[in-house]
């Protein structure tokens, strides 16, 4: 157990690190914006990638109140016999998990959702796709999703 948690730590930390990333980037977009005429398409720009940068830094936080409640946890019973138990993890929960990370990197930009995707043709990670963008209200995104589909 306490590898599975560790492991869990590490996939926490690299979200927080690739959030980072876009949140960097979508700074250096908001620079560029604010430096141009403020049109009301740089206006809705500038407002979406605010919004993003806000949803991701909240998840970060998140993220990271977790990492340490883990550690903290991991420390508070390291000597405990619990924490050395060899619990393993079905194939229908690995697998679950991969689709999970997939659908994070997937929503966060880091891999495409093209052809060579490798659960572009799981018509369940499309709908969870689909949702996902619908309930962001992020439409643009729905109908390069179905088009690209």
């Amino acid at each position: 157990m306490k590898d599975m948690m560790q492991k869990v730590i590490e996939l926490l930390k690299e979200r927080v690190r690739l959030n980072l990333e876009t949140v960097k980037t979508n700074q250096s977009e908001i620079k560029n914006i604010l430096a141009s005429k403020s049109d009301t398409n740089m206006k809705m720009e500038y407002r979406k990638k605010y919004n993003i940068n806000k949803s991701l830094l909240m998840e970060n936080n998140d993220f990271i109140n977790l990492q340490l409640q883990l550690v903290n946890f991991l420390n508070k019973y390291r000597d405990a016999d619990f924490l050395d138990s060899s619990a393993s993890i079905s194939g229908k929960e690995l697998s679950s998990k991969e689709n999970l990370d997939y659908f994070e990197l997937t929503i966060s930009g880091v891999i495409p959702f093209d052809k060579e995707h490798p659960l572009y043709e799981d018509d369940s990670f499309f709908e969870k796709l689909l949702d996902y963008y619908q309930e962001k209200e992020n439409y643009e995104m729905c109908e390069a999703l179905v088009k690209g589909r």
